[in-house]
């Protein structure tokens, strides 16, 4: 009788290494697929950036990296897909700001200005609202669906260094200090960590958006008391 109870959790535990095995399979067999597809429209990637960035969203969970044999997003995309792993942030950041038809309507190089654009102004913007009635940066109104993205660039500086009507702007003490927080979440093990910075409202204060994945959250204290 002792040796069947002894045998039930032996075969219960062969049955859960069995299910994770096929998950982990599962995962890698997904991963090489987005990676093939990845290879293919690099090509044509004009046309096919929207594509690739879905990709790299599915790539980027972390049960993906970890069943990759990857320590993070970044290594996975420079071990496996060829792509750094700036160039991959920029397509994630579009296909998580953009709908497919606005992105493709104003092709890669524009597409990531205009999130650049977005995560720079104060107000709570998204894509499609600039896309439809533009922004207003120094008192004036960029007309960002005609715009060039040399143009919208150099917007985006402008928000970023220079006070607006909503606020006082980004001083070099505050991109500082969140540039110093973000090295400390990644140096704490939080590798896909951002913090960005934005122009302040007429309250005067500028507003810091940190980034990090939810099973990274723990090190935000570590990370902040570090920076103090």
């Amino acid at each position: 009788m002792a040796r069947s109870e002894n045998r039930v959790p032996v075969a219960l535990a062969r049955r859960a290494e069995a299910a994770a095995q096929a998950k982990i399979t599962r995962l890698v067999a997904q991963a090489k697929e987005d990676i093939a597809l990845i290879a293919r429209r690099r090509a044509d990637i004009s046309d096919a950036f929207f594509d690739i960035g879905e990709a790299l969203v599915r790539l980027k969970r972390r049960e993906v990296v970890a069943a990759m044999g990857c320590r993070t997003f970044a290594e996975l995309c420079e071990k496996h897909v060829g792509l750094s792993s700036s160039q991959a942030d920029r397509l994630v950041d579009i296909v998580t700001n953009m709908t497919r038809t606005d992105a493709l309507s104003v092709g890669a190089t524009k597409a990531a200005s205009i999130v650049a654009l977005v995560r720079a102004t104060p107000q709570a913007d998204t894509a499609a609202d600039l896309l439809r009635r533009g922004a207003r940066v120094r008192g004036k109104v960029v007309d960002v669906k005609r715009a060039s993205s040399r143009a919208i660039a150099r917007a985006t500086q402008e928000v970023r260094e220079g006070a607006t009507p909503r606020g006082r702007g980004v001083t070099k003490e505050e991109r500082a200090a969140c540039a110093v927080l973000e090295k400390a979440l990644r140096s704490a093990g939080a590798k896909n960590a951002k913090v960005t910075v934005k122009a302040g409202r007429v309250t005067g204060a500028a507003r810091a958006t940190i980034e990090v994945a939810v099973a990274d959250l723990a090190l935000l204290g570590k990370a902040t008391r570090t920076t103090r």
